[in-house]
């Protein structure tokens, strides 16, 4: 069988592109983790501390600045995406969520 007319591109990714990915990937795996411990931290505090909500504030601008990178003028709405996103992280069920 041959196929006529179709020409597959393949293109060619440099080691840099790939480590570059890999780091964002584990920042941000360890941004996410981060911000779900501050925030079990935070639930299973009985008072409120204010440190925790300085780490939490911080755990939370990292992670959103990781997730909007690349993101254009007109993409400014994926923020909803960003805040269902985070709610599923800190959430257990879907209820909660």
């Amino acid at each position: 069988m041959e196929i006529v007319g179709k020409v597959s591109e393949a293109r060619l990714v440099s080691d840099e592109e790939t480590l570059r990915d890999m780091v964002r990937e584990l920042d941000l795996r360890e941004a996410q983790m981060q911000l779900a411990d501050v925030t079990a931290r935070m639930v299973s505090a009985k008072t409120t501390d204010p440190q925790l909500c300085k780490e939490s504030e911080a755990a939370n601008k990292r992670l959103f600045a990781l997730f909007e990178q690349g993101w254009t003028a007109g993409d400014k709405f994926l923020f909803r995406a960003y805040w269902a996103y985070k709610t599923r992280l800190c959430t257990h069920h879907r209820w909660e969520g």
